[in-house]
């Protein structure tokens, strides 16, 4: 997909210890000083639900964004048509597709291990298999989800 190579916005969601979060504090947009780039953290408290599907999770990410480069403090320049451009290259990746990229990590016990790390890697191991992933809960379909692993060898 094109909106993969012109715009790309990393996203983090975080889990707060605070039981809600206020909806204008939810999306935390960090500047990148690479064009084209975003760093967005979408945090939660520990007692809001997860009520926002794949489309409704990308307007809200792509609005917050929006109102980020319109707002930025750190906008070098004042130019009106700047602003626009970005604005605009934003809702034409939208337009493009949407992909998600999920990191994942795994651990492989060689033999070489001592019997303390096959203990804590095979206690790892088991509750990276119980626990759950965040895209299935904010409604990604299939096709539009990536999954790139790291294999480690401890």
């Amino acid at each position: 997909m094109k909106s993969l190579h012109r715009v790309t916005i990393f996203t983090t969601l975080r889990y707060l210890l605070v039981p809600k979060v206020a909806p204008h504090e939810r999306i935390v947009i960090k500047n990148s000083n690479l064009k084209g780039v975003y760093c967005c953290v979408i945090q939660y408290g520990y007692a809001d639900a997860l009520n926002i599907e794949g489309d409704d999770f990308v307007d809200q990410v792509i609005n917050s964004l929006k109102i980020h480069v319109q707002n930025c403090p750190d906008n070098l320049s004042s130019d009106s048509q700047v602003i626009v451009e970005e604005a605009s290259s934003l809702e034409e990746a939208r337009c493009a597709g949407v992909v998600h990229v999920r990191g994942k990590t795994r651990f492989y016990i060689g033999p070489n291990c001592s019997w303390f790390d096959k203990i804590m890697l095979g206690f790892y191991e088991i509750l990276h298999s119980n626990c759950r992933s965040g895209l299935p809960a904010v409604g990604v379909s299939l096709q539009q989800r990536i999954e790139v692993g790291m294999l480690y060898e401890a």
